[in-house]
């Protein structure tokens, strides 16, 4: 699959394989004889059109390309995601021992983190049960009610009658009860219990021993003050692709930016708490994107009471008119590492009521965008491959010829070098002369004009076959430079550039 980094780099490899391929031969060819078990082979290879718009379909890894409805296109390098529920900030709290109920009228502080203010909240997937003494010497009918925990209008209450067994002392430990769908409302989140323990003559009297249990406290919804709560996030990173094979020569990108996109159905504030966001160029300089929101943080949109089940969508760049990314971006950044975290209800404020469900949730992306609009200047890329020559055994030479058409917005050049087992150069696919596919100019409107064919050929002799076959590596050099828009304008990259490339190849080959 060709990569989105690079596409010159892959271009130039594109041909080689296509080249080589064509030397390797089989007797399902009627090939005429041309003497002494030596054959030609004559066969078109190529006839095709690689645009823009191919190289982002084909696209792989943490890269994408898009294309805006004139057809100008963009670089995406997607980072991590984070993303948050309603378990993260107010788990499942485990039942691990008897809560006492110290008097018949009894407040249990329910165990929230963070000092909130709930005004209500409904519970899921909790069950209770009891466990009732005393020494009474006869029956006891115990009556236990929450006073503020309702289920259409009613509150809970459990009754249960505790018989007398001729014992010092009698014990109830009840059966577990679901309170799925009750819920709870409270000014101090607390839990208000009453009993009423009543002897069967009559006499109310107070348990020697009342506990309560649960399996664990969970809440379907919740709605008051959440209370301040900060989630890190630290240690993720984007890699940048672009630069990797950069030899010399400068870009312009335009408007480079990083952007954060939030996705939020949690119906209380919360801000991107952006610690640090630290740009890594090729030659391993580190350099803190500089904004002033990077100091005072970004507020992420959220739903209203009323809208709950609702997801409220945040998009923020840092680009060129409120932070350094352009200037730093330009310096061929390979990496973006950033530090954020995600703070709830960030001004502490009790009077903002909110609300979260089951369902809430947040989840927020890093991507660096990259709109292809600037100059390149004088850049050279290259890269190394290793190479395996063993398919050209039996071929004596080979002649290929290319109609080679630019419809991109810059001039390309390139060169082959095939390399010994140390990388000494030892043969030079294109001889003195690079490969060279003049761009056809820019239209006033900044659009590439109609493209002319360059008409390439390349003699493979015995000799170069010879050299190639010494090789262990290949090594292809580009070089590219946009050409001047008329209005001086910045130039656009759109969908529809592309090369147009056609080769045809006569081989002689022996068996």
């Amino acid at each position: 699959m060709i990569k989105m980094k690079n596409w010159f780099i892959y271009f130039c490899l594109f041909f080689i394989a296509l080249s080589f391929q064509s030397c390797s031969v089989t007797d399902d060819f009627n090939n005429p004889d041309i003497g002494d078990h030596t054959y030609q082979l004559a066969v078109p290879l190529v006839n095709t059109k690689a645009t823009v718009g191919y190289f982002a379909e084909n696209a792989d890894g943490n890269v994408t390309l898009g294309v805006d409805p004139s057809g100008k296109t963009t670089l995406f390098f997607n980072g991590e995601v984070l993303r948050r529920n309603t378990s993260s900030f107010f788990p499942p709290f485990p039942g691990l021992t008897g809560i006492p109920i110290t008097d018949t009228i009894f407040s249990y502080p329910v165990p929230f983190k963070n000092n909130p203010e709930i005004k209500k909240a409904t519970f899921r997937n909790t069950k209770i049960n009891f466990y009732f003494e005393h020494n009474e010497t006869e029956n006891v009918t115990v009556t236990l009610t929450f006073k503020n925990l309702f289920k259409n209008g009613i509150p809970f209450s459990q009754k249960v009658i505790m018989p007398y067994g001729g014992m010092s002392s009698t014990r109830l430990t009840t059966d577990k009860v679901s309170v799925d769908g009750y819920q709870m409302i409270s000014e101090n989140n607390s839990l208000d219990i009453y009993y009423e323990a009543v002897t069967a003559g009559g006499k109310k009297i107070k348990l020697n021993r009342a506990e309560f249990y649960f399996d664990v406290i969970v809440f379907a919804y919740m709605e008051g003050y959440i209370g301040y709560h900060i989630s890190p996030v630290s240690g993720n990173f984007i890699n940048i692709n672009l630069f990797d094979k950069w030899l010399s020569g400068t870009f312009d990108f335009e408007n480079p930016k990083i952007s954060i996109i939030v996705e939020n159905s949690f119906g209380f504030p919360v801000r991107s708490k952006v610690n640090s966001m630290l740009l890594t160029t090729i030659s391993g300089n580190q350099v803190n994107l500089e904004s002033e929101f990077i100091e005072n943080g970004i507020d992420f949109n959220y739903p209203s009471i009323s809208e709950i089940g609702q997801t409220k969508k945040t998009l923020f760049s840092f680009d060129r008119t409120n932070s350094n990314i352009r200037e730093v971006f330009n310096e061929k950044t390979k990496r973006i590492d950033y530090d954020i975290s995600a703070e709830i209800n960030p001004e502490k404020d009790p009077s903002i009521q909110g609300f979260l469900d089951e369902n809430s949730f947040y989840v927020v992306s890093v991507a660096a965008e990259l709109p292809l609009q600037g100059s390149i200047n004088d850049v050279v890329l290259t890269d190394t491959l290793a190479f395996d020559p063993s398919f050209l055994d039996g071929v004596l030479k080979a002649g290929f010829k290319m109609n080679i058409e630019n419809t991109f917005p810059m001039d390309l050049y390139a060169d082959i070098y095939f390399l010994d087992e140390n990388k000494n150069r030892i043969y030079s696919l294109f001889g003195t002369e690079s490969l060279s596919l003049p761009s056809p100019g820019l239209n006033s409107l900044g659009l590439v004009n109609p493209g002319s064919l360059v008409k390439k050929s390349v003699e493979l002799d015995d000799n170069a076959i010879k050299n190639i076959k010494k090789s262990k590596y290949v090594t292809i050099v580009g070089k590219i430079n946009t050409v001047d828009h008329p209005n001086n304008e910045p130039v656009w990259i759109y969908n529809n550039n592309g090369l147009l490339f056609q080769m045809g190849a006569l081989v002689d080959y022996q068996k």
